[in-house]
């Protein structure tokens, strides 16, 4: 199984200042050298400007920018998942492994839940959207409180799952942009909704079987 990482210039979590940027960056190679010393073929999706430092690392790059026109930071997630049907993982560059993974067998496979942060990052986002209308476009939008996917180890076992969560990002991708132009929006809360929540509709839609 190979493993793809992800990064965005744009990302503003964690990384408010030139400090805080470079240790995320330390982050993510010592993730991905990490991960080649366990044997794993490493990809990378960015954008331009952060491709320097990743290209001499990786097993392989891809670069784009602005895709989808989105402002969400995890966007190339998503090309990711739009693009490939071998067998492979995300991973975030904050997880740094000891060992190499386990067999994933479930339909979607995480690296954990996220259970303490729902009344002060999520609840606020997905109320408004709920009454923005996004459940108009999105089937099974739900604003009630739930364990929510934590996504630094994403896996999806069939490309039929992966490509229905493409989708469903898509949607929301067009309606985040939509409203911002109208509505103040917290746009780092907004990319995780559409990151780890989006998942977790689209699992609980589905009835995937899950592991962590």
């Amino acid at each position: 199984m190979k493993l793809v990482w992800t990064y965005n210039i744009l990302a503003k979590v964690g990384n408010k200042t030139e400090e805080r940027k470079r240790i995320l960056i330390n982050y993510y190679i010592v993730s991905i050298t990490t991960a080649k010393k366990y044997g794993y073929f490493t990809i990378m999706y960015c954008d331009s400007e952060s491709a320097k430092y990743f290209q001499d690392i990786v097993d392989e790059i891809h670069i784009e920018d602005n895709y989808q026109n989105s402002v969400q930071w995890d966007c190339y997630k998503i090309k990711a998942f739009e693009e490939r049907n071998d067998e492979y993982c995300l991973i975030d560059g904050d997880v740094i492994l000891h060992d190499r993974l386990p067999d994933f067998n479930s339909d979607v496979v995480i690296d954990t839940y996220e259970v303490k942060n729902w009344e002060l990052e999520y609840k606020p986002v997905i109320e408004q959207f709920t009454e923005l209308g996004i459940g108009d476009i999105l089937d099974g939008w739900c604003d009630k409180k739930k364990p929510v996917f934590s996504c630094g180890i994403l896996y999806f076992k069939e490309d039929k799952y992966r490509k229905l969560y493409v989708d469903m990002w898509k949607k929301y991708n067009n309606f985040l942009n939509e409203k911002l132009q109208t509505h103040k929006i917290d746009v780092d809360v907004a990319t995780m909704v559409g990151g780890q929540y989006l998942v977790t509709l689209c699992a609980n839609h589905l009835g995937l079987s899950r592991s962590h």
